[in-house]
């Protein structure tokens, strides 16, 4: 023997001077003693001790050491199972026929072992075992071999795992074992139909056919004699302790382990109508026995039968029981239910709303009668079986047993399964018959392998000694303590397996950054629970995407397509067997880089592109306009000059005509004749309306360049001040700007016809004209301190007959400007013109555009 010290093997001082060839095994127990298999004996170094010690044993090439929960080692070889602390030990204590392979005890403290060739034996409570004979060791024990699904009975090595899970190799391949909540009784194969009763001393006495009844009793089976009565269909406990046993055309009883059979009425005594389908004992003590005969329900009383008859239909009732008011229920496979009280018979059927179906459970309690049936659960608490709803989407039908226990909680056995209603669930639907019911469910997973009987025997539900509860099935008998349910307390431990980026896989690390533009995302992720790994739920959620977790169920991958580039963390949580979650979990913090397109600069770039495009847009809808409103102009102006032609080559000629004769006329008077004086005045008179006229119409017949308008009201102001006493201040607010030549010219009309309406109507003697330039808008007014302008033509829009304020407002409104006229609140008028500055004032860019329409808009043969 070897020992390493500092990394050096050296040899083992521990054996020297024992002679030992060959060890090949060794084991350390719980008190540190460690347990030596060599070729010839067993040796021993208990804890602190410098030399190994020899044993009587002889394990031969395949001794296998283990310790049991009681502090027991024991050594396996080809022999049996020995107790290694018993010096005396000369034979095996468990006699075995196989070499043993490997060792292992289970969480309930039960012994495995693996043969060479016979599979796997299981020896529960080994030290009691070992304590009985030979031939009674034999039937405790439990082997399991091909016939019972193992893959092979040739096997190898066995391992715990951290949930309890025994997993056993075999040359074809890995087997599990693992306990399950409901424990099958040790019934024969051959048992079918199972009655149940229960027995004051825990034991459980179980009707089959065709083999009497036989007493379960610490998983041993004894056979109760029933004389001749071996076809078994209904078992039934009375409040004064006798067991009453149906059967086919029979009945009995059974009292202190003596059966005393009970004559039927000559008509059910055919095999084919006397099959005693319910028994129950009314409050009087009669007992009410229900054949397979639809004539009704016969009652014994003082050893003489009478018969209810049926006036529902004629089928029997599948189950009766008894209240705590003493009233007789009965329920029937065409979906009846009947209540007898005394005399007074009540029956619910479809036309009452009673659309439970066939009733195939009755089970009073302090809530009411319950009712189970083909189509799920009712309870009747008051008048009227009401219908109680199930959470989730799995159908829960076919309700054969019911059993509410000591903690509140509710037992049912269904098609679905072994249900178990929560106390808390019970309650809530007593005060709301509509609340959906949580449960626990019971299925295949955790021993249930068959359904509960739909016929017979009922109930399929009964409650034993203390908080056991058994239920029948079509394929054996199953129980449960209802206190001490076997559970998962392990969460699961998570782990990402896999990541696959639009078909490509990636490492799954604790962070990944992704190719730009991945389209097709899938995260394989796991969770370390074997138990039952089918009933291990997830939870995931992409941080940053998802906005509340997705509810993945079994699956065990997740999928995302055309995920917007940023950074993620992906999280999965998960639920073990028993729904015991793992919150924290495991996450992957993942980050998909932009692709130029999807990048901000891109989108930058995007919104700089549709604003210099709304911009431009806007820019050339506003030439547009422009160029549009100096075509206008130009029309306007181009029709006045062709006026002022025609007036020039008519009225002007006429007139200059008739000056000429009037001027040859006046030059021969005598100069000192008064009707010269009075022509040649005529003449200067006609001579300044000329002047006037011809300065009018050609001074409307010309675009004017505008590129200052204060300029503009400067000039005009001298004219005033030259002909006339009128005068105006002209005050400019804010950066002077360059105005389009039709705001200026149109804006310069409008101030000159308020100038003319404030000093020869209001006979204003202080007018002020105010140009403001804003980044918004254009604002001129003028106002003064005259008579005011009457409200009334304010509202009329202008004086009847006066063209004055109607021409404002036109030139305004074709300028896209606003025109306000008010009488001050201090004397006098004011008069506001507003036009936008995108209207009013001319830019580079719009000036160019200008150009454009202005060349594109000419027509052909036109010059600049």
């Amino acid at each position: 023997m070897l020992r390493l010290v500092n990394g050096q093997w050296q040899n083992a001082e521990e054996t020297k001077g024992l002679g030992i060839q060959n060890a090949y095994r060794l084991y350390e127990d719980s008190r540190h003693t460690l347990w030596m298999a060599t070729d010839n004996l067993v040796y021993r170094l208990p804890s602190g001790a410098h030399t190994f010690l020899p044993t009587r044993m002889h394990p031969g090439p395949n001794g296998q050491f283990m310790e049991t929960p009681d502090g027991i080692v024991w050594m396996a070889d080809q022999y049996g199972l020995h107790d290694v602390n018993d010096e005396l030990a000369a034979k095996p204590h468990v006699p075995l026929i196989d070499v043993p392979l490997d060792l292992i005890v289970d969480d309930s403290g039960a012994l495995w072992f693996l043969g060479e060739h016979t599979g796997i034996t299981r020896i529960p409570h080994l030290k009691e075992v070992a304590a009985l004979p030979a031939a009674q060791q034999k039937k405790v024990t439990e082997n399991f071999s091909a016939i019972n699904g193992l893959t092979s009975e040739v096997t190898s090595k066995a391992l715990k795992d951290r949930e309890g899970n025994l997993w056993v190799a075999t040359v074809n391949g890995l087997d599990r074992f693992r306990r399950t909540a409901l424990q099958p009784a040790p019934l024969p194969d051959k048992f079918y139909n199972f009655a149940l009763a229960p027995e004051p001393d825990g034991s459980i006495l179980v009707g089959t056919l065709p083999f009497g009844v036989q007493r379960l009793a610490n998983g041993q089976i004894t056979k109760v004699p029933t004389g001749k009565r071996f076809e078994i269909s209904c078992l039934y406990r009375a409040p004064d302790g006798k067991v009453w046993v149906g059967g086919t055309g029979s009945l009995g009883y059974l009292e202190r382990g003596v059966y005393k059979d009970i004559p039927l009425p000559v008509e059910v005594t055919k095999p084919e109508l006397g099959t005693v389908q319910s028994i129950t004992e009314a409050a009087n003590g009669d007992l009410w026995v229900q054949p397979m005969t639809g004539r009704g329900i016969y009652i014994l009383h003082d050893g003489k039968w009478s018969v209810i008859p049926n006036t529902t239909d004629k089928r029997p009732a599948v189950v009766m029981r008894t209240d705590g008011a003493g009233r007789v229920w009965a329920g029937y496979i065409t979906g009846f239910l009947t209540i007898f009280d005394g005399v007074k018979r009540t029956t619910f059927g479809s036309e009452q709303g009673f659309m439970l179906g066939s009733v195939l459970a009755l089970q009073p309690s302090k809530d009411g009668m319950w009712i189970g049936g083909r189509h799920g659960l009712e309870l009747m608490a008051g008048d009227h079986p009401v219908p109680l709803k199930f959470a989730g989407d799995t159908k829960i039908e076919g309700i054969s047993g019911i059993m509410r226990v000591d903690d509140g909680s509710l037992w049912l056995n269904s098609l679905a399964g072994i249900l178990r209603v929560p106390s808390a669930e019970v309650e809530q639907t007593l005060k709301d018959p509509s609340h959906p019911m949580s449960y626990r469910l019971f299925d295949y997973h955790d021993g249930v392998w068959a359904k509960p009987p739909q016929i017979r025997p009922m109930p399929s539900t009964l409650r034993g000694v203390g908080t056991t509860l058994w239920f029948t099935t079509t394929d054996g008998v199953l129980s449960i303590d209802t206190a001490h349910i076997d559970s998962n307390r392990l969460v699961p431990s998570l782990a990402i397996r896999r990541i696959l980026v639009d078909d490509k896989e990636l490492d799954p690390e604790s962070s990944i950054t992704l190719a730009k533009g991945a389209k097709d995302l899938q995260i394989d992720y796991t969770a370390l629970s074997l138990s039952i790994p089918e009933r291990v739920y997830f939870r995931y959620k992409l941080e940053g995407y998802d906005k509340d977790w997705q509810e993945a169920g079994p699956r065990r991958q997740a999928f995302y397509t055309h995920l917007p580039p940023g950074h993620y963390v992906f999280r999965v949580i998960a639920c073990n067997n028993d729904g015991l979650w793992n919150e924290t979990g495991t996450s992957l913090a993942i980050y998909l880089p932009p692709t130029f397109l999807q990048s901000w600069t891109f989108k930058t770039l995007l919104i700089v592109f549709f604003l210099a495009a709304a911009w431009v847009i806007y820019l050339l809808r506003m030439a547009r306009e422009t160029a549009s409103m100096r075509a206008r102009m130009v029309e306007r102006f181009s029709e006045r000059e062709r006026i002022a032609r025609d007036l020039h080559d008519t009225l002007f000629q006429s007139v200059e005509g008739a000056t000429l004769v009037i001027s040859s006329l006046s030059s021969r008077l005598p100069m000192e004749a008064p009707e010269r004086d009075r022509m040649d005045g005529a003449l200067q008179e006609i001579s300044r309306v000329m002047g006037s006229t011809r300065s009018l119409i050609f001074e409307q017949s010309k675009m004017v360049e505008c590129p200052d308008l204060e300029g503009m009201l400067v000039a005009y102001r001298g004219q005033l001040e030259l002909l006339s006493n009128d005068h105006f201040r002209l005050v400019v607010e804010g950066t002077s700007r360059e105005i389009r030549p039709a705001v200026c010219d149109e804006a310069f009309k409008i101030i000159r016809e308020s100038l003319t309406n404030a000093f020869r109507h209001t006979k204003a003697t202080d007018v002020q004209v105010s140009v403001s330039y804003t980044a918004k808008a254009l604002v001129i007014a003028i106002s003064d301190n005259g008579a005011g302008i009457d409200a009334a033509i304010v509202e009329a829009g202008g004086k009847s007959g006066h063209w004055g304020i109607p021409g404002m407002r036109q030139r305004a409104s074709e300028l896209g400007g606003e025109l306000k006229i008010r009488r001050r609140d201090e004397g006098g008028t004011e008069v506001r013109l507003e036009v936008r500055a995108s209207r009013a004032f001319r830019s580079r860019t719009g000036q160019m555009l200008e150009r454009w329409f202005d060349w594109k808009n000419r027509t052909p043969g036109q010059t600049a």
